[in-house]
């Protein structure tokens, strides 16, 4: 045998021990880790089982919340209901055992359907709705196909659990409302309903229905019809009313009436006498081109006016309807294509006098390029300390100075916001502006910096606040 034989098998030897002594070492670790993996499990305490059922259910509650309304099909959304009893036998033995967590349900009917058949469907409802007990219930249900299903057996669900329904949404289309024979059924502790309802296509006139009338406590109801279906609301319990009016009866019909969303589009060549409504206090008017309804309504008790979406005739009568109503307006929001606006300059000031008094918020929207200068004027604010809140919507090109006289001289505001279409590029431009006897030579992102204590600046996108952070901080 040669020596190098000799020292092979050595070599060999040297390391089988060394084998095998690493694997005595890791046998050691891995008792050594079994030892203190069933001590762990003989001693730890998990906290969230420590908990009284009733902190659970208040977590339950909490989280449905905060989270998805509990929906079917169901795997279109997570809600509390959907998810804590598949967590646990003990979860879901609580979730079963807390009846408010199965009081709320929304229902898309058309996906509904095509996960189960309707009678599946229906039995699962039930079936949910049961765990509420005597809760009261809050649900919805949205449809906007055409099938029997809204008109049959919608109709006996909603009949059913009518004794227990407190909400109600109905966002249906293309079928008959009359069809779910809410006139008829008892609703007793119904309190608030909102309809979004586009009405079948049809040449038939349907005739007028109350909708709700035997519910004795419904104080809120929310209409979102399509063109001017409007003959199916219940008028004395309308509260809400978005669409579109030909005449001005919703003012006469619907004396509770708070919130109004509304296109004008009356008849060629037809007026009408001047309406007064006491309770109306949000006005919205929507689309340009349309009648100009401001010259026939007195509402002494406006506190919102949206005309951002109007023609010039709305805003040239703007002032005598303050006048007329003598409201007490806190918000104003005012459109900005340059026919209304070179309506809105000729009288600004005649309808910031008349609203001196309670005017707390002004907005501008898609202020063309050469009238936001007309606005960073400090003169045209300062005279109102009330107003607290100013917001210009703006496409065009803005002059930094302006921007920056403009917040260091207004004395009031307490928040301004200045939204572009895209990232306004020039915060980083250097500007020297006055400042009392004084100048200052910054960036405007430095301007902003120096002159926002005590005013919250916005100047970015709807998305992104570009103003919200010093880089230099970062």
């Amino acid at each position: 045998m040669t020596d190098r034989t000799t020292q092979l098998r050595k070599r060999i030897e040297d390391l089988d021990a060394q084998i095998a002594d690493q694997r005595r070492v890791l046998s050691n670790l891995e008792q050594s880790r079994d030892d203190l993996e069933q001590e762990l499990n003989e001693t730890a305490t998990f906290d969230v089982l420590t908990l009284p059922v009733e902190v659970i259910t208040e977590i339950f509650m909490w989280f449905q919340q905060i989270g998805y309304a509990p929906h079917i099909p169901y795997s279109l959304y997570s809600s509390a209901a959907n998810i804590v009893p598949l967590v646990c036998r003990t979860w879901r033995n609580i979730a079963l055992a807390t009846p408010m967590l199965w009081s709320v349900l929304e229902v898309n009917v058309d996906h509904g359907t095509h996960f189960m058949s309707e009678s599946m469907l229906v039995r699962y409802i039930d079936k949910w709705l049961g765990h509420a007990k005597e809760c009261p219930l809050s649900l919805q249900f949205t449809s906007d196909e055409e099938d029997i299903f809204v008109s049959s057996r919608l109709r006996e669900i909603i009949q059913r659990w009518a004794p227990q329904i407190r909400s109600l949404r109905l966002l249906i289309t293309n079928r008959d409302i009359r069809l779910l024979e809410l006139d008829s059924t008892n609703f007793p502790i119904l309190e608030r309903v909102d309809v979004l309802y586009v009405a079948p296509k049809s040449d038939v006139d349907l005739g007028p229905v109350n909708v709700f009338q035997n519910a004795p406590v419904l104080h809120d109801l929310r209409i979102n019809v399509e063109e001017t279906t409007i003959g199916i609301l219940p008028w004395s319990q309308l509260t809400r009313f978005d669409g579109s009016l030909s005449d001005l009866e919703l003012f006469v019909l619907a004396p509770n009436l708070t919130e109004l969303f509304c296109k004008f589009v009356p008849d060629a060549d037809v007026s009408f006498s001047p309406k007064e409504h006491p309770k109306l206090n949000h006005l919205t008017i929507r689309d340009r081109g349309m009648g100009n309804i401001l010259q026939y309504l007195t509402l002494p008790a406006l506190v919102s006016l949206d005309i951002a979406r109007t023609a010039e005739a709305t805003h040239a009568a703007l002032a005598l309807f303050l006048k007329r109503s003598s409201p007490p307006l806190v918000s104003i929001c005012l459109g900005g294509n340059d026919a209304c606006l070179d309506a809105c300059l000729d009288e600004w000031d005649e309808f910031m006098s008349l609203t001196a008094g309670t005017l707390e918020s002004v907005e501008i929207r898609e202020v063309d390029e050469g009238y936001a200068k007309y606005f960073l004027d400090v003169d045209r604010f300062n005279p109102y300390p009330k107003i607290k809140s100013f917001t210009i919507k703006y496409s065009g090109e803005c002059s930094p100075s302006d921007l920056v006289q403009f917040l260091y001289g207004v004395e009031h505001l307490r928040s301004f916001k200045f939204l572009w279409d895209s990232d306004p590029f020039f915060l980083e431009q250097t500007v020297c502006t006055e400042c009392g006897d004084e100048e200052i030579t910054d960036t405007v992102r430095g301007h902003i910096f120096s002159s926002s204590a005590g005013m919250n600046i916005y100047i970015g996108t709807e998305s992104h606040n570009y103003a919200a952070s010093d880089p230099e901080i970062e």
